[in-house]
Order: structure tokens, then sequence, then C-alpha cells
């Protein structure tokens, strides 16, 4: 969404409130960092700060991506630019379900595989015992 200071959109149940710009020079990268509210039900859970940078040395733009977890869902805030006026955030916003349920699966997987390899282990004996 594009948004102003004080504006907000929506995101599947939250809404996500620009609280304002805030720009730093350094010897490394000029960045211009936004800060987001993203509330739900009226209530604030989250304040998020995605940033976009660029790097002297290599003249390459980059975006830090804000990133909010839950066991259930992700929430991922880009800030893709500034507004032709100058005055709005672009921001790019993504509810990604299930995403920890991913990492919980591989571990799962990895300590199933541990648990049925320790019988085999057990009896294993040495040669010429």
């Amino acid at each position: 969404g594009v948004v102003g200071v004080d504006e907000s959109f929506d995101l599947g149940p939250y809404s996500v409130t620009l609280n304002g710009f805030h720009s730093d020079d350094n010897d490394l990268y000029e960045s211009t960092k936004i800060d987001l509210i993203v509330a739900k039900n009226n209530r604030a859970l989250y304040r998020l700060s995605p940033e976009k940078r660029y790097y002297k040395a290599s003249e390459q733009p980059a975006s830090e991506v804000a990133i909010a977890r839950q066991l259930d869902h992700d929430i991922y805030l880009v800030f893709a630019g500034v507004s032709e006026d100058g005055n709005k955030a672009v921001v790019q916003a993504y509810l990604n379900p299930l995403v920890a349920w991913l990492w919980i699966g591989g571990v799962v997987m990895i300590l199933g595989t541990l648990v049925s390899m320790l019988p085999a282990l057990k009896t294993r004996r040495p040669e010429g015992a």
C-alpha cells in the first residue's frame, strides 16, 4: 500500500499504520527507515521498521525486511520506496501462513531419524568380541 504518516492499510486481520520516517547517513550507506505499527482489534502488537539502504561503495540499493513471526503465520513488511511527492511510503506487505511449521516439521524429521537409528547403534557389536 501507499501510506502517509498516521495513515493505515489492512493486512488480513491486522491494521498497519505508518508512524514516521527516519533517515541516516554513515560511511557505508544512506538509509531511510519507516516505523510501522501493526495492530489487531485496536491493540498494537508490533512495531516494525523496514529499511531502504543505498550502499555507497557498490552503488547498490538494498531492502531490509521487517518480520513478525507467529506460530500460525509470519508478517513481512518491505519498504519499497517513497511516493512521487515524497510524502508517502510504498509498503509491500505479506501474510505468509504456517512458515514456523515448516521448521518444526524439519526438526521433527531429524529427531525421528536419530531416534530410529538408536536401536541399530545399540545392537551393533564390534567384530572379534
